[in-house]
C-alpha cells in the first residue's frame, strides 16, 4: 500500500489536545488547542487546532489523505463518547489523586486502580476492545469532510517514539519514551535503524511508573500534578535529598523495575511521611531518585545495543536535568529530545508513523500560525499605547535589553511545544541576577523558577559542557547543561543555583533575524546570551494572537514590545519609570 502524501495527526486526550500535518517526510504545521481556547492544557477533540494547521499549511480538507490518532485506549472510550467527562477528569489528568474529596476522583480511583479497568494495554483485553470501539466515536467528532478518510489509531508510546525518531536524523538510535501512563505502559525502549520499523526491546507497565510517582510528589508539595512538575524540578536544586528519611520506592531486580509503594488515593496517604520536611529537600529527593532509576538503565540499554545516539519523548523527558545527566554519559555522541515531548506531541508522532518517511532532522519548531498584517495593524492601532511602525523593530529590543530592561518579542509563526523560542518570548539582560525577582513578579511566577539563556549556535561550545552531544536538543530548550566558569561569570542571571542552565541556541540558517538580534546584543553588551522566557502570565498558555499579546503586555507592565513591524511602549511600566 502506498504511503499517504499528507497525514493529519490529532490527539484528543484528557489534556493538551492538538493537531499536526505531515507531508514530504516532515511536520509542516502543528499546534495545540490551549493556544486557541486559552485554557491551559485543554483536552478533547482539537477542532480549532485542525483548522489552524490547515490554514498554516495553506491546505484544505481535500488535501488530506489520511488521519492518524495518537492513543488507542488512552483516553478511555467513556471520555471519548461523553466529552464533558474529560473536563471532569482533566484536573487530575485521569490519575485520580488531585481531588480526593470529589466523587468523580473516587469513582476514577475505583475503576482505574482497584479494578484496573482503564489501565490495560491497547493490544490486550479491554484496551484492545476500547481501541476498536473508539474509531466510530472519533470519526464522528471530526469535521464532516474528513469522516470518510482512512483513520489510523497509533499506540500512545509508539506515537511518542515515532515523534522522537522520525525527527532525529540518520543512523541507528536508541529511542526511549517515558511518562505517567498511556495505553497501558509508562516506558518503552525501541531500536531504530534506517529502512526498518521501530523494534521494541523493553517496556514497563503502569504499575511501575516513575512519571506518575513524580506527579504524586508534585501534588504532595501543593502543586498541580501534570502541570507543575517543572516547579518541583526548579526547587530541587535548592534541596538535599539525604534529608528525606524515606527510601525511594523504585529499584531494579534482574532487569525489571519494581515499585514498592501504593497508587491512587492510597498513595497520597502513604506520602504523608513527607509532611514536615522542607519542600526543597522533598523535590531534591524525588529528582535524585528519578535520575537514579532512569539514567543507569538507559546507559545499560545503550551499551547492550551498541549505539551512541539517543532520542527521547514523553512527559518525563520534559525534565531537562534528567536529559542533562543523559547528555553527560560517555556512551552518547548525539542526543535528541522531541520539542513537544508531552502528550501534546502525540499528534505529530502518530502522523509521522502513518506517513512512514525516513527519519530526518526536524529543523525549526516554528510550526504554528502566524498573524496576518491586518491582525497586527488592528491590534497595534487599538492598543491605546504609544506605538510606531519601525524599519528595525528588533533594534528597540536591543536598546531596551542593553539598558537593563526586559522586552517582549512577538514575531512570526508560533512555536510548537511548551517552550517559547524567541517568537513569543520575553527577553531580558543576562548580567543582572536581580532582574529575576521583578520579572517573575511581572509575569506572576514563583520566585524560585530559573530563566533560560538564548545564544547563537557558534557560542554554545564555549558556554556549556557536553554541547557537542546535546546541540540538537539545545535548539528547542530541552536539556540542562553545566555552564562553563566563563559563561557563569559573564551571564549570572541565566545560570541556576546548581551551575546549570537550559539554553536555547539559534542558527543563522534556521532563524536569521533572531540570530542577528542575539549578535547585536552581544556586540552591545559584551555578553554572549540574553534571557529568554515565555510570553504568558502564570497559568495561562503562551500568547497566540496579537490581541492576546497586547493584553499580556499591558497586564505584565513590561516596558517595550515588538509586535511584528510595530514597537509598542507601556507608559505605566515600572521599568519605564525607573529609566525616566
Amino acid at each position: 500500500m502506498a504511503r499517504p502524501s499528507v497525514v493529519l495527526g490529532i490527539v484528543d486526550g484528557l489534556h493538551d489536545a492538538g493537531a499536526a500535518l505531515v507531508a514530504d517526510g516532515r511536520i509542516i504545521a502543528a499546534a495545540n488547542e490551549e493556544r486557541f481556547t486559552r485554557v491551559k492544557l485543554q483536552g478533547g477533540m482539537p477542532r480549532q487546532s485542525v483548522e489552524a494547521v490547515l490554514a498554516t499549511a495553506g491546505m484544505g480538507y481535500e488535501d488530506i489523505d489520511a488521519i492518524a490518532v495518537g492513543g488507542k485506549a488512552t483516553p478511555t472510550l467513556a471520555t471519548r463518547v461523553v466529552r464533558p467527562l474529560q473536563r471532569l477528569y482533566g484536573p487530575s489528568l485521569g490519575i485520580c489523586f488531585d481531588r480526593p474529596w470529589h466523587p468523580v476522583d473516587r469513582l476514577g480511583d475505583l475503576v482505574r486502580y482497584r479494578l484496573s479497568l482503564t489501565r490495560g494495554r491497547s493490544d490486550r483485553g479491554l484496551g484492545k476492545a476500547e481501541g476498536r470501539l473508539a474509531k466510530p466515536v472519533v470519526r464522528r467528532g471530526l469535521p464532516s469532510p474528513l469522516r470518510e478518510l482512512p483513520l489510523h489509531f497509533v499506540d500512545h508510546h509508539l506515537a511518542h517514539a515515532e515523534s522522537a525518531w522520525r525527527t532525529s536524523g540518520d543512523g541507528r538510535w536508541l529511542v526511549v519514551t517515558a511518562d505517567a501512563h498511556g495505553d497501558g505502559r509508562s516506558l518503552t525502549v525501541h531500536v531504530a535503524e534506517p529502512g526498518q520499523p521501530l523494534r521494541l526491546i523493553h517496556e514497563i507497565g503502569v504499575k511501575q511508573s516513575v512519571g506518575a510517582f513524580y506527579s504524586y510528589v508534585t501534588k504532595r508539595l501543593g502543586f498541580r500534578p501534570g502541570r507543575h512538575e517543572g516547579k518541583v524540578l526548579g526547587l530541587s536544586a535548592r534541596g538535599d535529598p539525604a534529608a528525606i528519611p524515606m527510601r525511594f520506592p523504585f529499584h531494579w531486580t534482574d532487569g525489571h523495575l519494581q515499585y514498592d509503594g501504593a497508587w491512587g488515593l492510597k498513595a497520597m496517604k502513604a506520602l504523608r511521611v513527607l509532611e514536615g520536611h522542607r519542600r526543597e529537600d522533598v523535590a531534591a529527593w524525588v529528582q535524585a531518585g528519578t535520575v537514579s532509576v532512569l539514567v543507569p538503565a538507559i546507559q545499560a540499554w545503550l551499551r547492550e545495543q551498541d549505539t551512541t545516539r539517543l532520542a527521547l519523548a514523553g512527559g518525563v523527558f520534559a525534565n531537562v536535568c534528567v536529559n542533562g545527566e543523559l547528555a553527560a554519559l560517555p556512551e552518547i555522541e548525539r542526543l535528541h529530545v522531541f520539542p513537544h515531548m508531552g502528550d501534546g506531541g502525540l499528534a505529530a508522532g502518530a502522523a509521522l508513523h502513518v506517513h512512514d518517511a525516513p527519519a530526518q532532522p526536524l529543523g525549526t519548531a516554528l510550526l504554528g500560525p502566524e498573524p496576518t498584517d491586518a491582525e497586527l495593524d488592528a491590534a497595534a492601532q487599538g492598543a491605546g499605547l504609544p506605538c510606531e511602525r519601525s524599519e528595525d523593530p528588533d533594534g528597540a529590543l536591543v536598546d531596551a535589553v542593553a539598558a537593563g530592561q526586559p522586552a517582549v518579542r512577538y514575531e512570526g509563526p508560533m512555536e510548537f511545544g511548551p517552550r517559547a523560542l524567541g517568537h513569543r518570548s520575553v527577553l531580558a539582560p543576562v548580567d543582572d541576577p536581580g532582574i529575576t525577582d521583578p520579572l517573575n513578579e511581572a509575569l506572576r511566577r514563583e520566585e524560585f523558577m530559573p530563566f533560560a539563556p538564548l545564544l547563537r549556535h557558534e557560542d554554545g561550545a564555549g558556554a556549556f559542557e557536553h554541547y557537542g552531544v546535546a546541540e540538537a536538543a539545545t535548539r528547542y530548550m530541552t536539556v540542562a547543561l553545566p555552564a562553563t566558569p566563563d559563561f557563569a561569570e559573564r551571564c549570572p542571571a541565566a545560570v541556576h543555583v546548581d551551575g546549570t542552565a537550559r539554553p536555547q541556541t539559534v542558527r543563522a540558517d534556521e532563524d536569521l533575524a533572531l540570530h542577528a538580534l542575539v549578535g547585536r546584543l552581544a556586540e552591545r553588551t559584551g555578553r554572549p546570551a540574553v534571557i529568554n522566557t515565555s510570553f504568558n502570565l502564570h497559568e495561562e498558555p503562551i500568547v497566540n494572537t496579537p490581541d492576546e499579546a497586547v493584553r499580556a503586555f499591558v497586564q505584565s507592565g513590561l516596558p517595550v514590545m515588538r509586535m511584528g513591524p510595530y514597537v509598542l511602549r507601556n507608559p505605566g511600566s515600572r521599568w519605564r519609570a525607573q529609566a525616566d
